[in-house]
């Protein structure tokens, strides 16, 4: 307040109030990005079910295996956005993980519950037998475990650590369909991740001299 108001005595119009500043303060330091910070892209908000996704330099790559490289972070936007539609990202990385686990993920970065899922249900739901008993709580934990092993395999490949012909394997033989919807979020996951194994493994197209 003391400052908004020298900065006042010294002549400037128009200034923000102490409560817009306060906001655009707490939204920069909790929309803080693990690779820096990013004064435009923090000001977006989080979905669950988001209209665009980040890339750090260098991080996307075209259908064809190679890198699109521009040197700058972008936001791309994964479907039309109409005039007047709030652009939004996912803080939690990647999209594709259970309601149970973005859950304690966001909880532990933001010390605040998160919002029911925006996914339609089949998404979020398990392969529950239409006949005999089913445990729902059995199954939570082993669908924990699960993407706690996913999240360690992305980080083995991303560290190069693991071969991709291992990680498919290891994908290959997930509970997946036992445990979970055919449209589960967790199973897209996995998809992913095997279709990323796949371009490592595919030699990359050399780019044609000019």
């Amino acid at each position: 307040a003391s400052l908004l108001a020298a900065v006042g005595e010294a002549g400037t119009e128009d200034l923000p109030g102490e409560a817009d500043v306060l906001q655009m303060l707490l939204q920069v330091v909790f929309n803080a990005f693990e690779g820096g910070l990013y004064i435009k892209k923090a000001m977006l908000n989080h979905c669950c079910r988001p209209n665009c996704i980040t890339f750090q330099a260098g991080e996307r790559v075209r259908s064809d295996g190679n890198t699109v490289s521009t040197g700058k972070s972008e936001v791309v936007a994964t479907q039309a956005i109409a005039a007047g539609t709030e652009v939004t990202i996912s803080y939690l990385v990647p999209v594709e993980q259970s309601h149970g686990t973005r859950s304690r993920k966001w909880e532990a970065q933001h010390l605040c519950a998160l919002a029911p899922s925006p996914w339609p249900a089949e998404m979020e739901q398990f392969n529950v037998p239409a006949e005999g008993p089913f445990d729902q709580e059995g199954a939570h934990e082993d669908l924990e475990t699960i993407e706690d092993d996913l999240d360690a395999l992305d980080d083995q490949l991303n560290f190069e650590q693991m071969r991709p012909a291992e990680a498919i394997e290891l994908l290959a033989n997930l509970p997946i369909k036992e445990l979970l919807h055919p449209r589960h979020l967790t199973a897209c996951r996995v998809h992913n991740l095997i279709v990323r194994c796949a371009h490592l493994l595919t030699p990359k197209k050399k780019k044609k001299e000019p």
